[in-house]
């Protein structure tokens, strides 16, 4: 599986921008090149086990680079991408464990926005501390277009007073932010229904939460603290 990369730093200076259009140019020129034999492969009855290294352009804020074609990996191959992926993200401390890395993310968020102190993942109740020692129950929920469904996992002993605000973010399929905001308990405690089989309170991120009396929007900050 190849990925071909040439960072945005590579264009600081205007010496070497036109070498480096010219490597992007050159590489666009091979990849539609290995398309092209790749297609003569597949139509003349040949094996085409050749698709990991078609390749798509893509343009991010650190460079330019060129991911494989998704749709010609194989499960395991999607699978292996997936690890390499999660590992990065554990390097760089955007995710804490190897579980759905919405609840890391979301995590990771509101502590780079706000400044918060993340507590120990053991810690009862609150995932973060502000500096004036508020403690904050941190939520995110990924709504899907196969599951559109704005339900938070579950909170556990809801009257135990483990926090003080609940901090809940909504993203996209992409995990981009969709919206943000800081929850007061007693809000959260008011719409929140209890669910006897797990012995825990379901809470459902409307958009009318925002409304609700001492909600803070803070979906600008979150979404700015996306590194």
């Amino acid at each position: 599986m190849e990925i071909f990369w040439i960072a945005a730093n590579d264009c600081s200076s205007s010496d070497s921008a036109p070498a480096v259009k010219q490597l992007v140019q050159f590489e666009e020129q091979r990849q539609d090149a290995r398309l092209k034999r790749l297609e003569r492969n597949v139509d003349g009855g040949g094996v085409g086990h050749h698709r990991d290294i078609i390749a798509e352009s893509v343009t991010c804020r650190s460079g330019r680079f060129f991911l494989p074609d998704l749709a010609r990996l194989t499960a395991a191959e999607l699978l292996r991408l997936h690890a390499q992926i999660g590992e990065e993200l554990r390097t760089r401390g955007v995710v804490r464990s190897a579980n759905n890395p919405t609840g890391d993310l979301a995590e990771h968020l509101f502590c780079a926005a706000f400044g918060w102190a993340q507590a120990p993942n053991s810690e009862r109740g609150y995932d973060a501390t502000g500096p004036d020692g508020t403690r904050f129950q941190i939520k995110g929920r990924r709504v899907h277009r196969r599951n559109p469904s704005r339900q938070l996992s579950a909170i556990r002993d809801l009257a135990g007073g483990h926090f003080d605000v609940l901090a809940g973010v909504i993203f996209d399929d992409d995990f981009c932010v969709v919206r943000a905001a800081l929850i007061p308990r007693g809000v959260v405690e008011a719409r929140s229904t209890y669910v006897a089989h797990t012995n825990s309170h379901k809470f459902i991120l409307r958009e009318d939460v925002w409304s609700a009396a001492g909600v803070r929007d803070v979906t600008g900050e979150v979404a700015a603290a996306m590194p």
